[in-house]
C-alpha cells in the first residue's frame, strides 16, 4: 500500500511547473535541458512517510463504504437497546421489582470511557502537530487506562445485579465453552501483527494500514473480539447487568468502526479506499468472495505466543481478581 503511494506520486508532475527559457547557448546547454526536465522522482520510503503524515484534503477524501455506516447505525441501535432494557425490566409485571441504578452507572461509566477513547483517538491529528506521537500514545494510555481499569473494575463487583434472565453455569461443557470462546476473543482483542513497540511508545507511533494475520479476516478483529467475549460472559452470568453492561461495550466497538475507518480514511485517501475493498467487517467475508487470503504463517508467531501466555496467566488469577474486587465493597 506504502508503495502504491510512492509510485503514484512520483510519476506525477505539478501542473503548473514553470521551466526557464528555451533560448540556450551552446555551452549551456546541459543545464537549460536540465532544468526543463521534472524533478526527480522520490523514493518510495520518503513518499510513504509523507502520505503518512499529511491528511488527505477534505475536498478529495472518497466516502466511507455502506458497511462502515451500518456499523455506526448498529452502534446507535445496540446502546439504544441497553439503555431501555433496565426501563423495560422495571415496567413489566411478571418481574420483580429490582433497583437498576448500577446498570445505569455502568452505561455512565462506559459512556464516559468511550467518549475519553474515541475522543482522544480523533484529536491525534492536531494533537501530534504540537506534542509529537510518542507523547501523545503515552498521555493517551495515562488518561483512557485508569478510566478502563475502573469500568472493569465496577463490572466485576456488580455483575450479578438486576434480574436474573436465565441460568447456564450447570450445563455440560458451558464452562469450557465459555472459556474457548474467552481465549479467542483475547486474541481479537490484542492481535499480535500489530506493532507492540509502537504501542508501548518505545517506537515512534504512526497510523498505520495493517493487512496481515487477523486483519485479513476482519479488518476491525476488536470489534469481533469483544463480541465473542460479551456473548461468553454474559451467556454465563445471565443477569441483566451483565446484558446492559455487554451492549454498552459492544454498542462501542461498533462506533470504534466507524470512527476508525473515517480516520484511516482521512490520512490515506484513496490508498485505504483500496484497501477495504479488499478487506471486510464482517468476518471471513473477503476471503469467502476471493479477495483477501489468509495467511497462517502471519498469525502463528512468537508475539502470539506471548498474548497466550498473558491469557493463560489472566485466567489463572481470576479468583484473585473477584476476591480483590469483592474486598471493594462497591
Amino acid at each position: 500500500m506504502h508503495s502504491m503511494i510512492a509510485f503514484s506520486s512520483s510519476i506525477l508532475v505539478p501542473a503548473r511547473t514553470k521551466f526557464r527559457s528555451t533560448t540556450c547557448s551552446v555551452r549551456k546547454t546541459r543545464r537549460c535541458i536540465a532544468s526543463r526536465l521534472p524533478p526527480p522522482p522520490s523514493t518510495p520510503s520518503n513518499t510513504t512517510e509523507k502520505a503518512a503524515s499529511s491528511p488527505i484534503a477534505e475536498s478529495t477524501q472518497p466516502p466511507l463504504p455502506p458497511e462502515t455506516f451500518t456499523a455506526l447505525a448498529s452502534s446507535f441501535g445496540v446502546f439504544l437497546f441497553g439503555g431501555l432494557l433496565p426501563l423495560y425490566l422495571s415496567l413489566s409485571s411478571h418481574i420483580p421489582i429490582t433497583d437498576f441504578t448500577t446498570h445505569y452507572v455502568m452505561y455512565l461509566l462506559l459512556l464516559g470511557f468511550g467518549t475519553l477513547h474515541s475522543g482522544l483517538a480523533s484529536l491525534r491529528p492536531l494533537a501530534v502537530k504540537y506534542i509529537g506521537e510518542r507523547l501523545y500514545r503515552v498521555l493517551f494510555a495515562f488518561l483512557s487506562l485508569p478510566s478502563a481499569g475502573l469500568t472493569i473494575t465496577y463490572f466485576i463487583a456488580h455483575r450479578y445485579d438486576g434480574t436474573p434472565l436465565w441460568s447456564l453455569q450447570g450445563v455440560p461443557f458451558m464452562h469450557e465453552a465459555v472459556w474457548a470462546m474467552t481465549f479467542v476473543s483475547f486474541l481479537l482483542l490484542y492481535p499480535a501483527t500489530f506493532d507492540l513497540l509502537q504501542v508501548a511508545a518505545i517506537k515512534r507511533p504512526r497510523l498505520t494500514i495493517f493487512e496481515s494475520g487477523v486483519t485479513r479476516i476482519s479488518r476491525h478483529p476488536q470489534l469481533w473480539g469483544q463480541v465473542l467475549w460479551c456473548v461468553a460472559h454474559t451467556a454465563w452470568l445471565g443477569t441483566s447487568f451483565s446484558v446492559v453492561a455487554s451492549c454498552g461495550l459492544v454498542a462501542h466497538h461498533l462506533f470504534g468502526v466507524w470512527n476508525g475507518d473515517r480516520r484511516l480514511r482521512d490520512r490515506f485517501g484513496e490508498v485505504w479506499l483500496e484497501y477495504s475493498k479488499r478487506t471486510s467487517i464482517l468476518p471471513f467475508v473477503a476471503i469467502a468472495d476471493g479477495r483477501q487470503q489468509f495467511k497462517l504463517g502471519e498469525v502463528v508467531t512468537p508475539a502470539y505466543l506471548g498474548v497466550t501466555a498473558f491469557i493463560i496467566a489472566a485466567y489463572m488469577s481470576h479468583p484473585l481478581i473477584l476476591r480483590t474486587v469483592g474486598a471493594l465493597h462497591w
